[in-house]
């Protein structure tokens, strides 16, 4: 399930909040902080999380913002690299709020009605970055991450982007990414705290 499933027009940056985990107020911060006089983020507001049918992991997040292909091919060219500064800065104060140590605690309930509660990664924000009309990454984070972890992993993921779109990615990088599984035009990509490194998640893993 993606934004564009969703609803969600495809201009430069996208969000998708749910209301009942989500405050309002974090989401109109978000956007003051990178909207500018031509552009604004479009935004699709749900009050309660609709049911899906589909991979834990794939699901979408409580608060998923979309990074679309023009952001980086045309946007950033009007705007200039401030701007990408801005949305890493607005980026990293989301994610304090929603999977620092204070976040809401959330949990995927199973076809039975039963509770899990050993997520791994969280539920409550995500990042997806569109690579293509047929591919997206989408983000993970940990379930739970101290301040200065989500600075760390915002900057790897920015960094990994900027480099991604500036044609200046590590070869050996890309190589190792691009072989994780696809599913629903999409692959999931984490990071790794102990290798300090980007890496591929299989969606179908235990």
């Amino acid at each position: 399930m993606t934004l564009r499933q969703e609803g969600i027009k495809m201009v430069p940056i996208a969000l998708q909040y749910i209301a009942e985990v989500v405050p309002d107020d974090l989401v109109d911060e978000f956007i003051a902080a990178i909207a500018t006089p031509e552009f604004t983020p479009e935004v699709n507001r749900l009050e309660r999380s609709p049911i899906y049918a589909t991979i834990e992991w794939l699901v979408p997040t409580a608060l998923v913002i979309f990074i679309t292909k023009s952001y980086f091919q045309s946007f950033l060219a009007e705007m200039g690299k401030e701007h990408y500064t801005l949305l890493k800065n607005a980026l990293k104060r989301a994610a304090n709020r929603l999977i620092g140590q204070s976040g809401p605690d959330i949990h995927v309930l199973s076809s039975s009605g039963k509770s899990k509660k050993d997520n791994k990664y969280s539920l409550t924000f995500s990042l997806y970055v569109e690579i293509n009309k047929k591919l997206n990454l989408k983000l993970l984070f940990p379930v739970v991450l101290k301040e200065e972890e989500v600075q760390e992993v915002i900057e790897a993921y920015t960094n990994f982007i900027d480099d991604l779109y500036s044609g200046t990615i590590n070869d050996e990088l890309l190589r190792r990414l691009s072989k994780g599984k696809v599913v629903v035009k999409t692959i999931l990509i984490t990071y790794d705290f102990e290798t300090k490194e980007l890496r591929s998640v299989d969606p179908f893993q235990k």
